[in-house]
């Protein structure tokens, strides 16, 4: 099997469209630095974020 490409995580402004942090590594990090610059409802995240300590962050914002 054979792969090219990139991967990157974002948080993105969907007014904007601009972004707003990325997550590196831990996406309670980077829950934790949205939610302190916005007012933040929904956290919409692919099945590689499927974790209670994903679920954990978005809940304690």
């Amino acid at each position: 099997m054979t792969w090219f490409g990139y991967k990157l995580h974002l948080a993105v402004d969907t007014k904007s469209e601009l972004p707003l942090a990325n997550d590196g590594e831990k996406a309670p990090d980077l829950i934790e630095q949205v939610a302190t610059r916005t007012n933040t409802r929904f956290f919409i995240l692919d099945a590689g974020y499927d974790q209670m300590k994903v679920y954990e962050a978005a809940q304690n914002v």
